[in-house]
């Protein structure tokens, strides 16, 4: 068993048993008897290499997360952290109103303004959410504060999570 070809690889991103098959049914290595992966090195065991730009091809386009569905699981993660931004708002704007006495006008006159980035936040989508709230309108119970305060949340999430 000869080590044909060692790599530098990010390990946690490879399915070993689904690189092994690729690299088998490629016919880019004669006589392929299997690879190892330790420490962020691949090594590549058999007789000889017959496709090398193949086998690096093989290598490089391999991972076991499926873009797809990596970017489904994201949108989960925006859309759970959405629901609970929002949530954190209106309770927060709840005892705002309740602290001060302030009639029910106020809170539905914030949410309706915010309503187009308050559902692009609660659906995941914290960069439509940012340009959704370009649009808002500053003025009687929507304040600048309010307004930058909102913006904030989101730029820094969007800084922090794309």
């Amino acid at each position: 068993m000869e080590n044909l070809k060692t790599y530098t690889i990010d390990e946690s991103l490879v399915n070993s048993s689904k690189l092994h098959n690729e690299i088998m049914l490629s016919n880019s290595i004669d006589g392929f008897i299997g690879i190892q992966i330790e420490n962020d090195e691949l090594s590549v065991y058999g007789n000889s290499i017959t496709d090398e730009t193949l086998l690096n091809s093989k290598i490089a386009n391999h991972s076991k997360i499926d873009s797809l569905n990596d970017e489904i699981a994201k949108y989960y993660e925006r859309q759970h952290d959405g629901k609970v931004a929002i949530i954190q708002l209106m309770a927060e704007l709840r005892l705002n109103a309740i602290a001060n006495n302030y009639p029910r006008i106020v809170n539905a006159t914030i949410e309706n303004a915010f309503w187009d980035v308050a559902i692009s936040i609660n659906n995941g989508w914290w960069i439509t959410a940012m340009e959704k709230s370009d649009l808002v309108v500053v003025g009687g119970y929507v304040t600048q504060e309010l307004k930058d305060r909102i913006q904030l949340k989101i730029s820094t999430y969007i800084s922090q999570n794309y």
